[in-house]
């Protein structure tokens, strides 16, 4: 009879229980963890609800559009090329910043303040590129975008419309050119300029990678500036909704008969997490409702979506 005692039987026994405890172990994995086949099949029925399921707008276009992945989270005609009027100053003023630096000075000419609209500029009055710009784009100044693309096209040796389109060409924006840089309307039948709600939304998104501040002070109320000269100058936003939404970032609004309500809005949903949001072709007053209702349904979406 062996002798329980014994090491050789203790050893055998411990081996035994080892092996009774993994066999254990891999039937209880096999039965807990779900098969391939398994997972295809309970996968599509855990689904997130669609925020933008039903949402009507009066746009003729518009894009929701994620920079971080380069997802269109809501589109309607986003490539189709529509006229875009002040929403050309973003182009006008971000190709100033590039080009001529926002330390750099513009000197306002006769020829800048012959446009339509008088937003108080003086003649031979000199400025900082970077607070004509933010001038343009919080009040949508004629005269300063005229002024900054001017300058532009001197320093290039070309036309503003051929510095202004060859600057979409590099940031790839390929339904869009302009032949000014305020957006207006040439003629009944020509606008001064065109783009996409996507070109639109790409280029929001140039300007929160290289020109956050500039871009950031465009979605202000309204803010002061002072020439060289000391001449004081003050600028009042046309963006009904800001200082309504606090996630803004920047904002840029567009309006003339050929283009109808344009709107252009980047909003961060998380720190450093921007989304474009843009409108084209609405109405003078839908613009604001529309942006209103796409922010509101964009924030729902990244509540399902962390």
């Amino acid at each position: 009879m062996m002798n329980e005692n014994n090491p050789k039987v203790q050893r055998v026994a411990t081996i035994g229980g080892i092996l009774l405890l993994l066999i254990g172990l891999l039937v209880g994995i096999s039965y807990i963890a779900p098969t391939r086949d398994q997972v295809a099949t309970i996968a599509p029925e855990i689904s997130l609800p669609d925020a933008f399921e039903g949402v009507e707008i009066g746009a003729g276009a518009a894009i929701v559009y994620d920079l971080k992945t380069g997802e269109a989270l809501f589109a309607i005609e986003e490539e189709t090329q529509l006229p875009l009027a002040s929403l050309t100053k973003l182009l006008t003023t971000h190709v100033a910043a590039e080009k001529l630096g926002e330390n750099g000075y513009v000197r306002i000419t006769a020829e800048d303040l012959r446009t339509e609209g008088d937003s108080g500029l003086l003649v031979s009055e000199t400025w900082k590129v970077g607070d004509l710009a933010r001038f343009a784009l919080i009040s949508s100044s004629n005269d300063g975008a005229n002024a900054l693309v001017r300058a532009v096209s001197k320093r290039e040796g070309t036309t503003p419309a051929l510095a202004l389109s060859q600057a979409a060409a590099v940031l790839s924006l390929p339904q869009t050119f302009a032949l000014n840089g305020t957006g207006l309307d040439t003629n009944t039948q020509m606008s001064g300029a065109y783009g996409s709600a996507k070109d639109v939304a790409l280029l929001l998104g140039a300007m929160y990678e290289k020109n956050r501040d500039l871009l950031l002070d465009s979605s202000q109320e309204r803010a002061s500036f002072t020439s060289a000269e000391g001449f004081e100058h003050h600028a009042s936003t046309t963006n009904a909704l800001a200082g309504m939404l606090p996630q803004l970032v920047g904002a840029k609004t567009g309006y003339t008969d050929l283009a109808g309500g344009n709107l252009a809005v980047l909003i961060e949903v998380a720190p450093t997490r921007p989304v474009a949001i843009v409108v084209l072709g609405s109405s003078r007053a839908g613009r604001f409702v529309d942006v209103e209702k796409l922010v509101e349904k964009t924030l729902e979406h990244f509540t399902y979506t962390p």
